[in-house]
């Protein structure tokens, strides 16, 4: 098993979430710096696939990419919902594939288009 190595203090961990808590306890103003990125700081760690998901998520959130999509134009209706498959309407509505509804103007949605507007 390959150590993962600290090239600040020189500790050693088995794994990356060990290594990670060292870091946020030991080193957290350096690890920060870097965008908590565990390859800068260590030798023997190697990002996996879901952890470039988290980092590019991260950078999302910072403000770093722009990739909200504009709701301005379309706001969220006030009141809009899951459907209720209690009612015969909504539930109809539920077995062909729509699971939103605005009741004020009585407008269903699949939740393909609710995420495509940015609503939920």
């Amino acid at each position: 098993m390959a150590l993962i190595k600290c090239n600040l203090c020189g500790y050693e961990a088995a794994d990356g979430r060990t290594i990670h808590g060292h870091m946020n306890r030991m080193h957290y103003d350096e690890y920060k710096a870097t965008g908590f990125d565990l390859e800068q700081l260590t030798e023997g760690y190697k990002r996996t696939k879901s952890n470039e998901y988290r980092k590019e998520r991260m950078k999302e959130e910072m403000g770093t990419k722009e990739t909200k999509k504009d709701t301005t134009t379309n706001p969220k209706p006030e009141h809009l919902r899951l459907l209720n498959k209690n009612n015969g309407a909504e539930l109809r509505a539920y077995n062909e594939g729509y699971r939103y509804i605005d009741p004020d103007d009585e407008i269903v949605y699949t939740t393909k288009e609710v995420k495509e507007e940015g609503w939920i």
